[in-house]
């Protein structure tokens, strides 16, 4: 059956209008697009497998206790000491995601490693000690300016005594919210090539490290502000 030609003008002229309506609102288009992505990577993404992203976590969850500088150091390498039960946790889900990533080409599947999620503890001895020493591996430098949308994620999981799991979702949560934020921001203030800013924002690595425990997602954002800025700074000359 096909359509009257009015009826394909009017199809086209209504999908003609929304697109010009998005075309004019590239903040709001950029942040919905950032949520939706975003949220999705944050939720996809096992424990862990974020780069570096069990180092990042060591390093915020050392700020939110209130260290702001690493004060315990063992064999040469500044780190943090944690309860046995995180640790626990922390050793089953990087193993969990080094071992899938060894074996995902012979077949196997990140939900049969899970089935062993309830009891993680397993995987370590020694779980009646005090506290286990982690090392933060290069993250030690790090401001916790960059880590701030973490940190109070971090904190909060602390308070209502969430697991690993769920504290690492937050803190994802926190960071992409807050760092889609920053770059919305960006292409707000910027007088020109405010679509340029989202494509930028929006590339894949872009969208990625905003979506998962990073520094780069804080460093990214801040770019684009600096950038915007100093663009309105020549457009008022």
């Amino acid at each position: 059956m096909r359509l009257p030609r009015d009826a394909w003008y009017w199809c086209w002229d209504r999908i003609s209008s929304a697109c010009w309506g998005l075309e004019s609102r590239p903040v709001f288009v950029f942040v919905l697009l950032s949520l939706a992505f975003g949220s999705a990577i944050s939720v996809v993404t096992p424990p862990l497998r974020g780069p570096d992203e069990i180092s990042h976590f060591l390093r915020i969850y050392s700020y939110s206790r209130g260290e702001l500088l690493p004060a315990n150091e063992a064999e040469g390498r500044k780190g943090i000491f944690i309860e046995p039960e995180l640790y626990n946790q922390l050793f089953f889900f990087r193993n969990a995601g080094e071992r899938f990533a060894r074996n995902r080409d012979d077949g196997l599947r990140y939900g049969v490693i899970m089935r062993g999620v309830s009891r993680p503890g397993s995987a370590v001895q020694g779980a009646e000690q005090p506290a286990k020493f982690m090392a933060f591996a290069g993250t030690e430098g790090y401001t916790p300016v960059v880590y701030a949308p973490y940190i109070v994620a971090a904190a909060l999981g602390n308070l209502f005594g969430l697991e690993f799991p769920s504290m690492l979702l937050v803190m994802r949560f926190f960071g992409l919210i807050t760092f889609t934020a920053i770059a919305a921001y960006a292409v707000t203030v910027t007088p020109r090539l405010k679509w340029a800013f989202v494509f930028v924002a929006m590339l894949p690595a872009s969208i990625y490290n905003r979506s998962v425990l990073s520094a780069d997602g804080a460093a990214l954002a801040c770019a684009l502000v600096v950038t915007a800025v100093c663009f309105s700074a020549v457009q008022r000359l």
